[in-house]
């Protein structure tokens, strides 16, 4: 499940909304709940908080607001609740192709992280010396009390 003390420096992601997840839990409000229904916690994991998504969270929050400018200036300010795929659809122009419009999001997405990395490396540094869970996803094995 998504770990509720894992980084999200700039917003969370968007699976991390229903219909995917309708909770977060931190490693001590899972405990917590476990041990009152009767169970012991066996082990928990956190997982291993990778650069690659706080990367992540750095090209989606430069991107966002490069998207949100092009679909305002191409398609008007009724745009900003549909997609580029939904605007896009039967166009000419340059994103209109799926398969052009994802090279180029592949594309700026290997630029930005190579120049975010730097920062990503530091905030890596920072989670990982102040949270002690700080990994993406919460693992729990618990066991039932007799």
């Amino acid at each position: 499940m998504p770990n509720a003390d894992r980084p999200i420096p700039f917003a969370r992601e968007e699976h991390d909304y229903p219909p995917h997840h309708f909770t977060r839990w931190s490693h001590s409000a899972m405990r917590t709940f476990l041990a009152n229904h009767g169970f012991s916690v066996v082990r928990q994991d956190a997982g291993t908080l990778k650069l690659a998504y706080l990367s992540d969270h750095l090209y989606f929050a430069a991107l966002a607001p490069l998207i949100a400018v092009y679909k305002r200036a191409k398609f008007g300010a009724a745009s900003a609740e549909k997609t580029v795929t939904e605007l896009e659809a039967g166009g000419t122009g340059v994103l209109s192709d799926k398969s052009r419009r994802q090279g180029i999001v592949d594309a700026v997405k290997l630029v930005v992280r190579v120049v975010t990395w730097p920062l990503a490396t530091l905030m890596w540094a920072y989670y990982r010396l102040t949270r002690p869970f700080p990994g993406d996803s919460l693992y729990t094995l618990a066991r039932r009390v007799d």
